[in-house]
């Protein structure tokens, strides 16, 4: 990360990039915390970085505050697979299978590239929702 800074001093981009990575590794979400508030403080309106702060605060338990934010994003671009998973990942913990389903057919109705993935992971929440 200090290479990238360096080579980017100041790039909101390069903060939430590396805040998403932390969040993904499950490690120093405190500091991907603080990363994706300076991000939003920079460019308020990004969806990048809603979606982040969102899935940030998700994984920090913290589910109430963060559909806001995953729930923005989701709207602004419903066809985008990260947000879609961290998205799901949130109605998957609220057993709202519902919404989940409804996620995945419009985003396969919409022909996304990766609907084989979708249509794989409907099937088994359909057989999850109709037990």
């Amino acid at each position: 990360m200090k290479w990238l800074r360096a080579a980017y001093p100041g790039s909101a981009a390069i903060k939430n990039y590396y805040a998403y990575f932390l969040v993904l590794q499950g490690r120093e979400l405190g500091k991907a915390l603080r990363l994706s508030v300076e991000t939003l403080q920079e460019e308020a309106g990004n969806i990048a970085f809603i979606d982040t702060y969102g899935y940030i605060l998700f994984k920090l338990g913290r589910s109430a505050e963060s559909i806001k934010y995953l729930r923005k994003a989701y709207e602004a671009h419903p066809l985008e697979e990260d947000i879609i998973d961290h998205i799901v990942e949130y109605y998957r913990l609220k057993k709202e299978y519902k919404k989940i389903i409804e996620i995945y057919k419009r985003a396969i109705e919409a022909g996304v590239d990766f609907e084989d993935r979708l249509k794989e992971k409907l099937a088994g929440i359909e057989k999850l929702f109709l037990l």
